[in-house]
């Protein structure tokens, strides 16, 4: 997949024009698999793996258990990647929730040194902010009215800052 910068410094396959804050560079929901997603097909090398997607490496971290760890490591796709991650019927390590967040950090850094093309766009938006545009998920994104922390965005920023 090529990034392709055509409204707003947008990076996806197809750009569907939305209206946005000019102010703002949005990063689509996974579905559209922006360059910038976890869905996005950038491999990269991280614990001793390849990893297919962000996504990939970010839910199988959730699991103590190995062989929780290898299922979601050898999904098929990014989305089912997820739907394992967020299955509790085994449960995830005690400590994710203070650790969620570098694990996401190592992940996105591990994808932009892999991978020069998006390492470069991510620096030529700068100095705009990023913005996780999504309406189902509070903490990783934000919703059209702003109601969201926009984790995510904030990584990709504070990447960012790193390359200037």
């Amino acid at each position: 997949m090529k990034c392709v910068s055509r409204f707003l410094l947008l990076c996806f396959a197809n750009p569907i024009p939305i209206p946005l804050d000019p102010t703002m560079v949005a990063l689509l929901p996974p579905i559209w698999y922006s360059c910038f997603s976890n869905f996005s097909d950038h491999p990269f090398e991280l614990d001793g793996k390849l990893w297919f997607t962000v996504e990939h490496y970010f839910q199988a971290a959730k699991f103590a258990d190995p062989q929780q760890r290898a299922r979601i490591y050898a999904c098929p796709s990014p989305m089912t990647a997820a739907l394992m991650g967020k299955d509790r019927s085994i449960p995830i390590r005690a400590d994710w929730d203070a650790i969620k967040l570098d694990v996401m950090r190592q992940a996105l850094n591990a994808k932009f040194d892999t991978h020069q093309q998006i390492h470069d766009f991510l620096q030529a938006t700068h100095p705009y902010p990023l913005l996780n545009y999504t309406a189902f998920d509070p903490f990783w994104g934000q919703d059209k009215r702003g109601h969201g922390q926009n984790q995510l965005g904030k990584l990709l920023m504070e990447r960012r800052s790193r390359m200037l």
